[in-house]
């Protein structure tokens, strides 16, 4: 089974973002999370298993939710910088052969004038803009990055 880690800061949308994802529609009590919350999306030959991690999360959490895992969502709706330092928390500031998508969600601005340089920084990423609006374009998403991880065989983060 494929395992994708999401990441990001506090209140940014990664579980709205992976209720729409997996399931088409958000249950009402969207609360900030405390521990990992896991969801699947199951496909028709496979399953995939996307971790998403407190946004408060200290290193031992988020170790052990990288542990082994087989791509990298970070979600972010300020500057890419909250990305790029959740990546670093992630893979220890090493560049990594695991493919990364970085979503900028739910945000009113446009692109950061800086995501190229930072996905010059890590060559496997990808970035886009979603919206909770749009559930197919959050579905995408969630296939997109499972297809990349099945293609492109990264090394495990936790080694």
């Amino acid at each position: 089974m494929t395992r994708v880690v999401v990441l990001g800061d506090s209140r940014v949308g990664k579980t709205e973002f992976m209720h729409r994802a997996t399931g088409g529609q958000v249950p009402l009590n969207i609360y900030t999370s405390v521990r990992p919350e896991r969801f699947q999306l199951v496909g028709m030959c496979t399953t995939a298993e996307f971790t998403v991690v407190p946004g408060r999360a200290d290193r031992a959490m988020l170790m052990a939710a990288c542990d082994g895992a087989d791509a990298i969502v970070v979600i972010y709706n300020g500057s890419i910088h909250n990305a790029t330092r959740w990546l670093m928390r992630c893979t220890g500031r090493k560049q990594t052969s695991v493919p990364i998508l970085i979503c900028q969600h739910n945000s009113a601005q446009p692109p950061d004038r800086r995501v190229p340089d930072a996905l010059r920084d890590w060559p496997t990423a990808e970035h886009t803009c979603t919206s909770a609006l749009y559930t197919t374009g959050l579905q995408d998403c969630a296939n997109r990055i499972v297809r990349r991880a099945r293609s492109e065989h990264g090394s495990p983060l936790g080694s």
